[in-house]
């Protein structure tokens, strides 16, 4: 079946009263059932990115005990906050600081969350996202290869232009 990105980097920039101009564009490949069902990105509890950004941004993303378990995650005895935020607050912040959260992959078809199984790929319009905010100074690409891969696939010519002509 088709998944269809959400556009949640939409709520991200313009819901949030203290949003500043974005600086840097984050992109995934395209978000796992998971994250499709939950409406969030990187919504796995154990997905490094809200952890990582938490730390960096002064919160966190939850608890950090398991479930099954009612143990705490080993990595969580090297964050340095304790302040759970929600999901929107997670976004808000992100804003606040001036990064903004996309997909390469606005639709495709999938079979589980794999990323290397996405097929029949229709890209976002990052391009057209970076001409509306022309504040976007980098577009840093998570999730390793294959976000990579489509990246260059759908966008290559583009970014060296871009590049070249100083508008990122």
């Amino acid at each position: 079946s088709r998944s269809i990105s959400e556009d949640n980097i939409q709520s991200g920039l313009s819901d949030s009263k203290n949003a500043c101009p974005p600086h840097s564009l984050i992109l995934g490949t395209h978000p796992s059932v998971q994250s499709l069902k939950q409406k969030e990105y990187y919504g796995h509890p154990l997905n490094a990115f809200w952890w990582i950004a938490g730390d960096c941004l002064g919160f966190r993303r939850a608890s950090g005990i398991s479930p099954s378990t009612g143990k705490k995650y080993q990595f969580t005895a090297h964050l340095r906050h304790e302040n759970i935020v929600s999901y929107p607050e997670q976004l808000q912040m992100m804003a606040k600081h001036g990064f903004a959260l996309w997909d390469v992959v606005g639709s495709c078809q999938r079979y589980g969350s794999l990323d290397q199984d996405i097929v029949a790929e229709s890209p976002n319009d990052i391009p057209g996202f970076c001409e509306k905010h022309p504040s976007i100074q980098r577009i840093i690409l998570t999730n390793g290869g294959s976000t990579c891969s489509l990246f260059s696939k759908h966008f290559l010519p583009w970014m060296e232009r871009a590049t070249s002509d100083g508008s990122i």
